[in-house]
């Protein structure tokens, strides 16, 4: 084979030639006259391998033929040590080539522009394998630049992949994977700064929407308002289970002085109650109108209790009128906090009116209201909360 430098190919051409032989058993130079084959050799140009060549053996092989004897290996023995080296690393070059395979597969699939059931499930399990492949031939043979840049089009075709479809956190593993390696793609880096930033929009909406909702759902602001009305329940009718009992066993007849202590009692305790709320829960819109319904509550309370010790009415009207005010109060609150408490009011109303049908039972039914009220306000709540969570 002939060459600018003359003779200095005796060594590195024949070498380069015969694993050009033995890869595709045709000659390195061909043409139908001799000068043809004489121009072919002083006018190389790179051979292009099959696929099933490896590439290092490939570049080692046109290296050999090359004109410029600084682009060669320097003598017989480098391109044998060379050729060495890849028999060594042959295990490498198996894997590497395996990895390569699966590697164009999910080229393919990633080149889909509509993807079919289960690509997806395809480019993850094909993903692993051939990570696995070039990371075992790196362990095998660090210096290995097909492996090398095979996991790095691998990463950066999967991190391609999984940003189109939206899929930030295993894009962020496989970029964070890449950096290690060196700079990514910028290109690469821009769709994933894109990615980051419209991730990040939409975390600060869905704050946002939550933050509108608890405005508007007690039940999903917190769980304590559902602890409110069973508080009070008990409180309530802890006083009239002791009028009711007190009446009907003769310990003292139940007075007006009596009901105007209960209704301050009562008062005090929805001062607390309104307090603990105002600790205990953020400070929003459907919470502060919860505190204002407590309050009315009990000022309603006490405007009865005294009208009725002025005006004569028994003891067990006033505390009727008191639970019938009440009911109105949880009618005002459905239509300006929650609908769903709308039932609630009802429940105070009829047992107030029942206590009045029949006095004998009175102070009971006046009891059962004030547990049966707030229970049901609460299991209204805590029903729509679960329906929430579990859809």
């Amino acid at each position: 084979m002939a060459s600018k430098n003359g003779l200095a190919d005796a060594v590195g051409a024949p070498n380069g030639t015969t694993v050009n032989r033995i890869l595709t058993g045709k000659p390195r130079n061909e043409g139908e006259t001799l000068v043809e084959a004489l121009m072919s050799a002083y006018y190389v140009e790179p051979y292009e391998y099959p696929p099933d060549v490896p590439a290092e053996l490939a570049a080692l092989a046109n290296r050999a033929t090359q004109n410029e004897v600084d682009l060669r290996p320097p003598d017989a023995a480098a391109f044998h040590a060379e050729l060495n080296a890849f028999m060594r690393h042959r295990a490498a070059h198996e894997v590497t080539g395996r990895a390569n395979r699966r590697l164009r597969r999910i080229e393919a699939l990633a080149s889909r522009r509509e993807l079919r059931s289960g690509d997806e499930q395809e480019v993850v399990k094909l993903l692993s394998e051939a990570r696995f492949g070039f990371q075992s031939a790196l362990r095998e043979w660090p210096e290995s630049a097909v492996a090398r840049n095979g996991l790095l089009r691998l990463l950066t075709t999967v991190c391609r992949f999984d940003l189109q479809r939206g899929h930030l956190h295993s894009a962020q593993g496989l970029y964070d994977e890449l950096r290690a390696f060196g700079r990514p793609d910028p290109t690469l880096t821009t769709a994933f700064e894109r990615a980051q930033a419209q991730h990040s929009r939409h975390l600060d909406d869905v704050r946002e929407l939550k933050a509108m909702r608890r405005e508007h759902d007690l039940a999903y602001a917190a769980a304590r308002p559902n602890a409110v009305g069973p508080v009070l329940g008990i409180c309530f009718t802890s006083a009239f289970l002791l009028f009711a009992l007190a009446d009907q066993f003769g310990w003292f007849a139940p007075t007006h002085d009596h009901n105007m202590l209960r209704a301050v009692g009562f008062t005090l305790v929805m001062i607390v109650v309104a307090r603990w709320t105002h600790l205990g829960l953020p400070d929003i819109e459907v919470v502060r109108r919860l505190k204002s319904a407590l309050l009315v509550t009990a000022v309603v309370d006490v405007v009865i209790a005294a009208s009725a010790a002025v005006s004569g009415v028994s003891v067990l009207a006033s505390m009727a009128l008191s639970t019938i005010g009440v009911g109105a109060v949880f009618l005002t609150v459905a239509a300006t906090v929650d609908r769903r408490l709308v039932p609630v009011g009802p429940v105070f109303m009829a047992m107030a009116f029942a206590a009045i049908a029949w006095p004998r039972y009175g102070y009971y039914l006046l009891a059962l209201a004030n547990i049966a009220g707030p229970g049901s306000a609460a299991l209204l709540w805590r029903m729509r909360e679960v329906r929430h969570r579990f859809g």
